[in-house]
């Protein structure tokens, strides 16, 4: 058997939005490959960009405001999405009292946390929720 070990990887781009140039989904981000968070946020990112380009073309004026609150939401739903990543990955490793967290998992998935929990690991509400 292979025996591997990776941490939570990452990275933010700063800024996302410079000039003409717009980052979006991986080449704004990484996120740790666990659950699919990265791969769900550029989905995320990218109906966000189009939105916001849509908009933008109705706006002119307005385009540069529009896409830095872009930025903001994006920058926003990436640090939840590593929040999120980095839970996963605590919940998932080798611990010393694995009787307490597997309690503490139990008691995360019944009501009344049952549905919060899974809008949380299927990375929903990014742009609102803390974690």
């Amino acid at each position: 058997s292979m025996l591997s070990s990776f941490g939570v990887q990452k990275f933010i781009a700063k800024p996302m939005v410079k000039n003409r140039i717009i980052l979006c989904g991986d080449a704004a981000h990484v996120v740790s490959p666990i659950g699919g968070q990265g791969m769900n946020l550029g989905w995320l990112a990218a109906q966000d960009l189009a939105d916001t380009l849509q908009r933008g073309l109705q706006h002119e004026q307005h385009i540069q405001n529009m896409l830095t609150l872009y930025q903001k939401r994006r920058i926003h739903a990436a640090r939840n999405a590593i929040r999120r990543a980095e839970l996963n990955m605590i919940l998932g490793r080798k611990t010393t009292f694995p009787e307490l967290r597997n309690t503490i998992v139990s008691l995360m998935l019944k009501n009344p946390f049952a549905n919060l929990m899974a809008n949380i690991f299927t990375m929903r509400g990014l742009n609102r929720w803390i974690i």
